[in-house]
């Protein structure tokens, strides 16, 4: 049994960082079994208030391949936060995971504020 924990920290920083690279900000992890998982930011919507305080809100998309390069589960996380100019906040965060190959199952998602936990099992 093939067991994952995948734990996001939800760094509401980077995400003000440079808004116009952030759009197609991708990465790959590779795991010591082969297996490997991708990442990419997608900005939904940014707000600017005239009090100095920005909104964004904006979602990421976790995407687990097996070895053999077939897709496992994805897991999206989904957050809005606020900026003063001097400090990030989230204020909202939500989750949702689709699984694509029998034998895996989620066997909890915590998502709050600061983090999300998901406990995937094949």
């Amino acid at each position: 049994m093939y067991t994952l924990i995948f734990l996001i920290l939800l760094m509401s920083a980077p995400i003000f960082a440079d808004s116009t690279n952030l759009d197609n900000n991708r990465s790959i992890t590779y795991l010591e079994n082969g297996d490997y998982i991708t990442s990419e930011i997608v900005i939904d919507s940014l707000e600017t208030s005239t009090y100095g305080v920005n909104t964004k809100s904006a979602h990421r998309i976790y995407t687990y391949y097996n070895s053999r390069k077939e897709k496992a589960w994805d897991l999206t996380v989904y957050g809005t936060f606020s900026y003063n100019g001097k400090s990030a906040t989230a204020t909202a965060v939500s989750s949702d995971y689709n699984i694509y190959i029998s034998g895996w199952k989620c066997i909890s998602r915590t998502p709050s504020k600061s983090r999300v936990i998901l406990n995937m099992v094949a």
